[in-house]
């Protein structure tokens, strides 16, 4: 097992440090910075007796750094940028700076290339804004660099390390480009220029890695991948982003003992650490500040630093402003970069949000190229917006990493054998929580309730609908769901976690990723509108096809509604002559005769569900009724003041003829008027061998009734 303070003493006996209690401090001594500090003899030995570091790396700290080029760029030159120009008091202080620390050289010759200099911006964890020099090779030398694939250690890897009550510290490497020298024969590639106070133009060349070059970020990950793996051999969990590193640990005296150790193997390294930004031993914590985040192990949450969080706001409110008027291509990808960066803090909503405007940003480069402009599209801009006006909801996510993911069995229980993903990423837990399941045929939508509220609902497809991918269904059917939900007035208005079974993979992806697809992320988006107005969450849980609660959402989106059916309409406008009806009992919004109706399901506009569960009374009232309800209906008519039309097959044999005629085959009460028709039937459902299709093949009575008046 790992003993930091023997690996400490050794280590330290290697340089002639004893590492001792009374010299503790010393080892918390960081050196002077000067540029190039990882490239002396004694460092280089370290790094190949210790680190074994690899043959491109002992080459690099042997003879400087050699820019993979495909081919050597052409002699260039260009003035500098507007920033600088702008900025020309600070560039000649930062270039008088940089030639009083050895990281350029000025030259009586103009160099090979003289690319541009950028004044950027570089944020503070304050939030103060400082300028920094950039060297700009994006216009000549950077087109010739090779393309090199590099995978740095962000913030979700970061996460993957962390454990819950883990102690943190946070250390800032100095100038961490300038440590890197430069091959001498690759320095005429990197040539700048200023002017001279007296008039004419200073050259120079920078003879360290400077801010700007391509390929820098694949050098300094390169550089530190045997000192990672060599602090990782020691059971350390380490890692470093660029020039910002972080170490965790179970304790805080383990932490401690791990920073100091971390800090001399850099030191060996030659790698020089910032003071004022690196930890201490009173700096050690369960929360800390890293890469613009807060990580808390005490609550196992991300969130974001309210600087940088400030900072991106405005600028996507910035990006809004512009509205229907063009906005430059790499400007809206600036801003979705910055946007999806967030993710850590605020979960699966910020790729959602942002989906709408990088199928547009997609569409617009892919055309034109990316210097190209582009008008944000409505649901772009609307998506936006909904992550500005949330932000803060939605900022202080949980961890979500493999360790803390969360048991699907833990969460809706057996059966196992029909859990297509065993655990789901982690989120906040909630006292009310739910458990749906839907599916969708390509008919209708099915959706059921197995934990929580009493729950059913089915909804049936329109034509358009009906054409819809499989997937897309899917969707329909949790948004038609949440519709119905939100209808019925049962909302607690306090957190809730819906666990929505499904087995559909596309629905899980809608409801985590969103879609590419723009008519598919417009119901993804009204979706989520709807349940942070609801105040929910959905977790959408995949099981097989087969798992017993999917197969009764299955079958509910396959029942054909046999009752769904209305007569034409001029047989209705005939009657509406004689009657000012005022609501159809039993219909649906695709088949309604009147503005109010009850439908059997929920679905837009219904006036309710079921019709015997409502008042029948002073309505005026059309009924085209389910079969096997017409006796039950008579009934009802018996005992409410009504009065209107209603339809029935004129079949002697069934049981509601003698709630309707006498023995003598006259009308009973409340029946005052009987017309036989053959009215054109319309199904909601086509099925060519119901008697419900088409001009009717038997006769059908039109019975007038008014129980207003009494018998």
């Amino acid at each position: 097992m790992f003993n930091c303070y023997s690996d400490l003493t050794s280590l330290a006996a290697d340089s002639g440090c004893n590492v001792t209690s009374g010299a503790r401090q010393k080892i918390d001594l960081i050196k002077e910075f000067y540029p190039g500090s990882i490239h002396s003899e004694d460092v280089r030995n370290f790094w190949r007796t210790e680190l074994k570091a690899g043959e491109w790396v002992m080459e690099l700290l042997k003879e400087g750094y050699v820019i993979p080029f495909v081919e050597h760029p052409p002699a260039y030159e260009e003035a500098n940028n507007k920033s600088a120009i702008q900025n020309i008091s600070f560039v000649l202080q930062a270039v008088a700076d940089l030639k009083k620390l050895g990281v350029i050289e000025f030259r009586e010759e103009k160099p090979f290339c003289v690319s541009p200099l950028t004044v950027s911006k570089k944020f503070g964890r304050d939030g103060t804004i400082k300028n920094r020099l950039c060297w700009d090779g994006s216009r000549c030398v950077n087109l010739y660099i090779k393309d090199q694939k590099v995978v740095l250690s962000h913030l979700p890897r970061e996460l993957e390390i962390t454990r819950e009550q883990d102690f943190q510290v946070t250390y800032d490497l100095k100038a961490a480009y300038h440590h890197v020298r430069i091959h001498p024969s690759q320095t005429k590639y990197l040539g700048a220029a200023v002017p001279k106070p007296d008039g004419g133009t200073q050259y120079f060349v920078f003879l360290y890695l400077p801010f700007g070059l391509s390929s820098a970020v694949h050098c300094l990950t390169k550089l530190f991948k045997p000192v990672n793996a060599y602090i990782h051999e020691k059971g350390i969990r380490h890692s470093i982003y660029l020039d910002d590193g972080r170490i965790v640990a179970k304790t805080k005296h383990k932490a401690e003992e791990q920073r100091i150790f971390v800090y001399k193997v850099l030191r060996n390294s030659g790698w020089i650490l910032e003071p004022k930004k690196s930890d201490k031993k009173e700096d050690i914590n369960q929360s800390k500040e890293y890469l613009g985040f807060i990580i808390d192990t005490n609550s196992m949450a991300v969130r974001l630093q309210e600087a940088k969080k400030r900072r991106i706001l405005q600028r996507i409110w910035e990006t809004i402003s512009h509205g229907s008027k063009p906005i430059p291509a790499k400007e809206l990808a600036g801003t979705l970069g910055k946007m999806v960066a967030t993710e850590p803090a605020l979960g699966p909503i910020v790729v959602m949000t942002a989906r709408a405007s990088y199928a547009v940003l997609e569409e617009a480069t892919q055309k034109r190229g990316w210097d190209t402009k582009l008008i944000l599209s409505n649901e772009a801009l609307n998506g936006l917006k909904f992550f500005a006006e949330n932000c803060s909801d939605f900022d202080d996510s949980p961890i979500r990493s493999a360790a803390t993911e969360i048991s699907v069995l833990s969460i809706i229980g057996p059966p196992t054998s029909f859990i297509k993903s065993s655990f789901v990423a982690n989120h906040v837990r909630t006292d009310d929580e739910k458990i749906w399941a839907s599916d969708a045929s390509g008919y209708a939508t099915c959706a059921y309730s197995i934990k929580g509220d009493h729950l059913y609902f089915r909804g049936i497809l329109n034509e358009d609908e009906k054409i819809l991918s499989s997937g897309h269904r899917e969707l329909l059917a949790v948004a038609r769901t949440l519709e119905y939900y939100e209808h019925t007035g049962k909302i607690a208005n306090k957190a809730t976690n819906i666990y929505w079974l499904t087995d559909s993979q596309n629905l899980v992806t809608f409801l985590t990723k969103g879609s590419g697809k723009s008519h598919v992320q417009k119901d993804v988006f009204q979706i989520m509108i709807r349940c942070k107005r609801l105040n929910i969450r959905i977790i959408p849980i995949h099981l097989l096809r087969e798992d017993p609660r999917i197969k009764i959402a299955d079958d509910g989106s396959k029942t054909v509604d046999t009752d769904d059916w209305q007569v034409d309409d001029q047989t209705f406008q005939r009657n509406k002559k004689k009657y000012d009806f005022t609501i159809d009992l039993f219909a649906s919004d695709r088949n309604s005769k009147c503005k109010r109706f009850y439908s059997n399901f929920y679905c837009p506009d219904t006036s309710g569900i079921d019709a015997f569960s409502h008042s029948w009374d002073e309505e005026v009232a059309w009924i085209c009724p389910p079969i096997q309800e017409i006796t039950r209906i008579v009934r009802r008519l018996k005992i409410s003041r009504t009065t209107g039309v209603l339809f029935v097959p004129k079949w002697m044999t069934a049981d509601y003829w003698v709630e309707i005629f006498d023995e003598e085959g006259k009308l009973l009460w409340p029946f005052n008027y009987m017309e036989v028709c053959r009215p054109f039937i319309i199904q909601g459902t086509h099925n060519p061998r119901s008697p419900f299709a088409g001009r009717s093949r038997f006769d059908f009575l039109q019975l007038c009734f008014d129980s207003r008046l009494q018998c």
